[in-house]
């Protein structure tokens, strides 16, 4: 494996640099696995990475390199598989895998095949276990402290990008060191695109707009992705409440879908089903939630061409929404993990005017 999100998922290290340092992790199945990192990352890998040998390579190197590339860490990873592979079949995670990698891992496995599992590691993700809902939990707590943030900021003649500059002062302090901290802050016009693109501009705020945070943040790796509008100034008009209320009864029908058993393309079709139903169907143009773990957007999709099933342990974002020009765009959007009963939220900021 290289990806590395998938190495940290399987090894239980996490690369601590900005400078992401090209790793690899083989498993084995008769001996202890390997991590291949550099060796600035020696001790971080050690520490984390306890089912086996960690072996290094010179990723800095003032006579010849700041940043090992696939040519160099290649001929380690061919190393390793000369010295223990004994197998007639490796399972290789094409999808992100260097061909440099794969060659060398070819030219010291003669006669081996070569299986593709990066589809497997794809579906091995979508039920999480315990510690990384707990991650996941933290990371929606922290974005529910950055909504009561926003929402005590959010005034008429503020811009979009002061309100995130404000937000995210506020957020680093909370969390007490870097954090990472990003979504969509869209007011009034901006917010009424569907797929709109959400970095804070310079616009500024006016009375009676509605203000869209999609906001993200993540814990050792796992992300938060959860949306709340807010109106800006004191009171919504009819027309902006119906929009609102309306996306919330399609928040609450995607719930009583996703449940264990479900198909992710049904969840979808219950969330659609509200907006057709109330002639605003066009109003709905994407998908009602997604997976959530070491990526913002995960397996499974809550589309109307998946066909993937519910489980028990999935974390999954619901996110109806509803955009009418000249009125509201609304978005609201929260995290869930499924149990075998239902879905249990794991952000807890209110929603509602």
């Amino acid at each position: 494996m290289s990806d590395p999100k998938n190495v940290y998922y399987l090894s239980g290290y996490l690369d601590p640099g900005v400078t992401v340092v090209p790793t690899y992790l083989i498993l084995f199945k008769n001996r202890e696995d390997v991590l291949v990192t550099g060796a600035s990352n020696v001790k971080a890998a050690e520490q984390a990475f306890r089912g086996g040998d960690v072996v290094t390579f010179r990723n800095y190197d003032l006579r010849s390199r700041m940043v090992a590339k696939a040519e160099l860490t290649s001929g380690f990873v061919g190393m390793v598989f000369e010295k223990y592979h004994h197998a007639d079949t490796i399972g290789v995670e094409t999808w992100n895998l260097p061909k440099a990698v794969l060659d060398s891992v070819s030219k010291a496995s003669p006669g081996s095949r070569f299986v593709d599992l990066s589809k497997q590691l794809e579906t091995m993700r979508m039920v999480k276990d315990a510690d990384e809902v707990a991650n996941c939990k933290r990371s929606c707590k922290l974005v529910d402290y950055a909504y009561s943030v926003a929402e005590s900021l959010a005034t008429p003649g503020l811009s979009e990008v002061d309100l995130y500059a404000g937000v995210n002062h506020k957020v680093i302090q909370k969390a007490g060191g870097f954090q990472y901290f990003s979504g969509d802050f869209t007011a009034g016009v901006r917010s009424i695109d569907a797929v709109p693109s959400g970095a804070p501009t310079d616009l500024a705020m006016k009375q009676g707009d509605t203000l869209v945070l999609d906001l993200w943040t993540t814990t050792k790796g796992y992300w938060a992705d959860t949306c709340r509008t807010f109106f800006v100034g004191e009171h919504p008009s009819k027309e902006q409440r119906d929009v609102y209320r309306l996306v919330q009864k399609a928040m609450k029908a995607g719930m009583r879908k996703m449940r264990p058993g479900a198909v992710s393309g049904d969840v979808y079709r219950a969330v659609k089903d509200v907006f057709v139903e109330a002639g605003h169907g066009a109003r709905f143009p994407h998908h009602a939630g997604h997976g959530v773990g070491l990526d913002a957007w995960e397996r499974p999709y809550l589309i109307p061409g998946s066909k993937d099933v519910i489980e028990a342990g999935m974390v999954l974002a619901l996110e109806p929404g509803a955009y009418l020009k000249g009125v509201a765009g609304v978005r609201l959007e929260d995290n869930f993990l499924v149990e075998k009963d239902g879905v249990v939220p794991l952000s807890t900021y209110p929603m509602g005017w």
